[in-house]
């Protein structure tokens, strides 16, 4: 998966969530022409002081 998306022609900034119920897991993308970053719960920093960084759960705030 990751392949597909970092050979795409990307434009526009988007957030995706991508998870596979085989492996449990989640991740999040930061995707834009410029900016191709991977997060999960454990990495994901940009947290408001209103979102605790909780295991399990990741936040995107469209406004950093």
């Amino acid at each position: 998966m990751a392949d597909t998306i970092y050979n795409t022609h990307r434009t526009c900034r988007i957030h995706m969530g991508i998870a596979s119920a085989e492996s449990k897991g989640f991740e999040g993308v930061d995707y834009s022409w410029k900016v191709l970053d991977f997060f999960n719960d454990a990495n994901y920093t940009d947290y408001a002081p209103w979102h605790p960084k909780l295991e399990g759960v990741m936040y995107f705030d469209k406004h950093v």
